[in-house]
């Protein structure tokens, strides 16, 4: 699923769906904190407080997620956001990812 997700990622950036990208990027590691959200806002959300509010993802990547619970939230259709700043996003969900061991848990640097 967390690969399933990550990939989804990936193409959605591809294609310039930020906003899509974001949500599937953040909703990919929800399951490792025994989350699973209802919705892109949920994922987003739980997110953030999984992720970023402890600082395992780096705190300049936050306004991004703050940026698409905003954008969300409103029904928007786009996140106005660098394709870049996405891209750092899921680069630093991958890493959390593959630097994790079979439990699943975000290891100490």
């Amino acid at each position: 699923m967390i690969a399933v997700d990550l990939s989804s990622a990936a193409e959605a950036l591809e294609a310039g769906r930020l906003l899509d990208a974001t949500t599937l990027a953040a909703r990919a590691l929800l399951v490792t904190r025994g989350e699973q959200a209802d919705g892109a806002l949920q994922s987003l959300e739980l997110f953030f407080k999984h992720f970023a509010q402890t600082n395992a993802i780096a705190a300049e990547l936050h306004p991004l997620i703050q940026r698409a619970i905003q954008a969300t939230a409103a029904s928007a259709q786009g996140l106005e956001a660098p394709a870049a700043e996405v891209a750092a996003l899921l680069a630093a969900v991958r890493a959390l990812y593959e630097g994790m061991g079979p439990s699943l848990r975000v290891s100490a640097n």
